[in-house]
This record gives C-alpha cells, sequence and structure tokens, in this order.
C-alpha cells in the first residue's frame, strides 16, 4: 500500500465517518423536531378542548344569570303588589278607625 492511496483511504473513512455523523445527527434533530411537533398538536387540541368546555360553562352561568336576573324582577313586581295592597288595607284600617273614634268620642260627648 503506498503512502498516497493509505493517505486517500483514510480521508476517504473520515469523510464517510464524518457523513454518518452529520447524518445520525440530523436524524436526531428532525426526531425531535417531530416529537415537539407532536406534543405541540396534543397541547393544542388539549387547549381547544379546554376552551370549548369553558365556552359552555361560560353559556350557561350566562343563562342563569339571566333566569335569576327574570326571576328577581317577577318577584320584585310581586312584592310592590303585595305592598300596594297592603297599603291599602292599611289606609281601609286607618278610615275605619277614625270613623270608630269618631263614634267613641260622639258617645262620650253625649253622655
Amino acid at each position: 500500500l503506498s503512502p498516497g492511496l493509505a493517505v486517500l483511504q483514510l480521508t476517504e473513512l473520515l469523510r464517510r465517518r464524518n457523513l454518518s455523523e452529520a447524518a445520525a445527527d440530523a436524524t436526531r434533530r428532525a426526531d425531535t423536531a417531530m416529537r415537539m411537533f407532536h406534543e405541540q398538536r396534543r397541547t393544542t387540541a388539549a387547549l381547544q378542548a379546554e376552551v370549548a368546555q369553558l365556552r359552555l360553562v361560560a353559556g350557561e352561568a350566562e343563562q342563569a344569570a339571566a333566569d335569576s336576573a327574570q326571576a328577581l324582577k317577577a318577584e320584585a313586581r310581586a312584592n310592590h303588589r303585595d305592598l300596594a295592597l297592603a297599603r291599602q288595607e292599611i289606609a281601609s284600617c286607618t278610615s275605619r278607625i277614625q270613623e270608630l273614634q269618631a263614634r267613641v268620642d260622639a258617645g262620650e260627648a253625649a253622655a
């Protein structure tokens, strides 16, 4: 084996080794990128599901708030009606008391 040929063979072996290492490194980087991509897809899908669930809960909460507001308004109207009736009853009783008091006063004056 001549020294020139030995140098060429050694150079070729080094070149092949470098190419092999570069290919292995590129494969590792590609595998890492694919794992990251798939993890990002899983994370995105999980976040989308969570957003959908939160939208559903928010919609239910908004509906419950609207229902509560409507019920409170109806109850307030009923309370106002009850209050008006109570005021009428008080006015009627006050009037009756005044009538009776006038009779009592008239009876005392006559006696």
